[in-house]
């Protein structure tokens, strides 16, 4: 038996409004200094949205974010490493 979960979805009708006003030569001549004239405007506007976040869906995030967490701190040990053998190289060491 299979359980599918919507991880995202909306309440009601509206899913978003986006709504985008142009104004003509706002920004032109003596209002191109000032920062209360503007030339565009955008309003948007969703609906209620739900996101769901399964448990396992997120261990798998914290284990593979842990994962590539100690590849990286492998690799800094492994680049202090070489620094030092050059380092000890080059004096002569």
């Amino acid at each position: 038996m299979c359980i599918a979960f919507q991880v995202l979805s909306f309440d009601g009708d509206e899913v978003f409004n986006a709504d985008i006003t142009l104004f003509e030569n706002a920004t032109t001549a003596n209002n191109y200094m000032d920062m209360c004239c503007v030339d565009a405007l955008f309003k948007l506007q969703t609906g209620c949205m739900k996101v769901v976040f399964l448990n396992s869906f997120v261990q798998d995030l914290l284990v593979c974010s842990h994962f590539l967490c100690f590849k990286w701190l492998k690799l800094c040990l492994l680049c202090f490493d070489a620094v030092g053998w050059a380092a000890g190289r080059e004096s002569g060491l």
